[in-house]
């Protein structure tokens, strides 16, 4: 895939994040003409303070409830590094008078064992391989 100049300043971004965000690293990403797409992995360790104080719904395992209170956690500051990335690539375009916006939100999903990480990993990977198939893609 070859670059755009936004698609550079993306890829300095990701590469970069960890020294915004001490919890946040991203080990894998691949970066598309329209989309972009990576693997963020929060380090629970490492959170400055508790984001934010969801109640959580009463189950029958406390294990549970401490389970999704924590993946909750995680998420809301998976939003904070996203928005970030998003705003950041955002004034670069203005800055240098390049047409880019962003879709509102993002998709995410929580990688619960290795199998999805595997299946995760490769998607990332081969995305680039399928650009062509793609019903986005323009023929230069």
């Amino acid at each position: 895939m070859v670059l755009s100049e936004t698609g550079k300043y993306v890829q300095q971004q990701l590469q970069t994040i960890g020294e915004h965000y001490l919890y946040a690293e991203i080990p894998l990403w691949t970066i598309m003409p329209n989309r972009i797409h990576l693997i963020v992995s929060i380090d629970g360790g490492c959170l400055p303070h508790k984001k934010r104080n969801i109640p959580i719904l009463e189950k029958n395992s406390h294990s549970e409830n401490a389970g999704m209170e924590c993946a909750t956690n995680k998420q809301s500051w998976l939003s904070v590094v996203i928005r970030q990335i998003k705003q950041s690539v955002t004034r670069f375009a203005k800055q240098n008078n390049i047409e880019f916006y962003w879709q509102s939100g993002f998709h995410d999903h929580i990688i619960r064992n290795q199998k999805e990480m595997d299946l995760i990993s490769e998607y990332i990977e081969n995305n680039v391989k399928r650009w062509e198939e793609d019903c986005f893609y323009i023929n230069p």
